[in-house]
């Protein structure tokens, strides 16, 4: 027989309980009397009768682990409210009140299986979510219970199956639209905003933030550090600092207008924008110039975009955009498809060599030797 004992008092509601193991079999209750003492008499007497074999009461049988309604609040409030961005927490606020609560919220935290995850899965999806939506949904329940597991709550989390997600499809502007949208303003800040996330891939909020002590005009630099979100002012979305190069024509305009201090894309200097508002904006623009209504992020995708087609590696695309993964940035990837061409193409002068060898006339090699130069030029990049 193995028993250790453990008395300890719950930080989210101060109710003081017992948690023990009794050989192979873990043993939580509430005690019935709360304080250390009333505890300490209760696992007292529930390892009496466990250890001559009597069985423990109804009433003690009860579970005391909390539901994962009650702890999803207390999570909510003292973990992900401390340590999560503004957005980042209204999402888990939300999966938790519209998809999981209604789900499991009743039930007790080390009752969650993986039946129910499954069951969680199958219901969102019938309900018209997106892979990409439940997998979210079901993030939040993996952190959440991943923390009730560090707090000892539950001995271990279900296993979670996540579900195929395809790849999302993007938009974004060709060179003339590019040009229909910086000509289609006479709103300085604007049509410079505009301007800047075409040349840089920079998010709105990141532009929101920008701050002329962010401009570098000697070393001809942007320095990407803050983004203003709903009235907030955090880190990047990775919480990385970023350098970005200026173009010759940001540089131009940017210098042209330059301050000591206060935002750059701000009509007040000293208040970033809204972001609803720099949306609006936008919207407007497109209409004024005849354009489908697109959001800034399409300019972000605009800007990669044209990297990719012009034969700049992912690698640096990937450190422009500040995408955590190669992986973020490889969907750019069908956008260069002359890379693959020329590399396939080397095995036309493998081919046209081994025919060589059998003394078969196999004609100009110009076709190839082109393709192989650029394969060494893009291997060497």
């Amino acid at each position: 027989m193995n028993m250790s004992m453990a008395v300890q008092q719950r930080p989210d509601d101060g109710r003081w309980r017992i948690d023990f193991r009794f050989n192979d079999q873990r043993i939580r209750r509430n005690s019935p009397e709360n304080s250390k003492k009333g505890a300490m008499a209760y696992e007292a007497l529930l390892r009496s009768r466990l250890a001559r074999g009597l069985p423990i009461t109804p009433e003690e049988e009860k579970s005391s682990t909390m539901t994962f309604r009650e702890f999803g609040n207390y999570w909510h409030k003292t973990s992900v409210m401390v340590n999560n961005k503004p957005t980042t927490a209204r999402a888990k606020r939300t999966h938790m009140d519209l998809h999981l609560f209604p789900m499991i919220g009743s039930k007790p935290l080390d009752e969650i299986s993986r039946s129910d995850i499954e069951r969680i899965k199958t219901t969102k999806i019938n309900q018209g979510l997106s892979p990409k939506t439940v997998n979210n949904i079901l993030s939040t329940l993996s952190v959440a219970l991943n923390e009730a597991l560090e707090q000892d709550h539950i001995d271990k989390v279900p296993k979670i199956r996540w579900l195929k997600q395809a790849d999302q499809s993007f938009d974004f502007l060709n060179e003339d639209e590019c040009e229909a949208l910086i000509r289609g303003t006479s709103d300085i800040v604007l049509r410079d905003m505009v301007l800047c996330a075409m040349r840089t891939g920079m998010r709105r909020g990141e532009l929101l933030a920008l701050e002329w002590s962010n401009v570098d005009f000697k070393r001809n630099q942007i320095t990407v550090e803050k983004s203003y979100v709903e009235g907030h002012m955090n880190s990047t979305k990775n919480n990385r600092i970023r350098y970005i190069p200026m173009t010759l024509d940001l540089h131009s305009t940017l210098s042209s207008r330059k301050k000591l201090k206060g935002f750059v894309f701000s009509h007040k200097g000293l208040v970033p924008e809204r972001g609803i508002m720099a949306n609006k904006w936008l919207y407007k623009l497109c209409d004024d110039v005849g354009m489908r209504r697109i959001g800034w992020h399409i300019m972000r995708h605009t800007f990669a975009s044209h990297l990719v087609m012009k034969g700049i590696p992912m690698r640096a695309v990937q450190m422009l955009l500040g995408h955590s993964t190669i992986q973020m940035t490889e969907r750019y990837a069908h956008l260069s498809p002359s890379t693959l061409q020329d590399a396939v193409a080397v095995l036309n002068m493998v081919e046209m060599e081994s025919m060589s060898d059998f003394g078969i006339e196999v004609g100009s090699r110009n076709v190839a030797v082109p393709a192989l130069e650029a394969c060494d030029e893009y291997k060497s990049r």
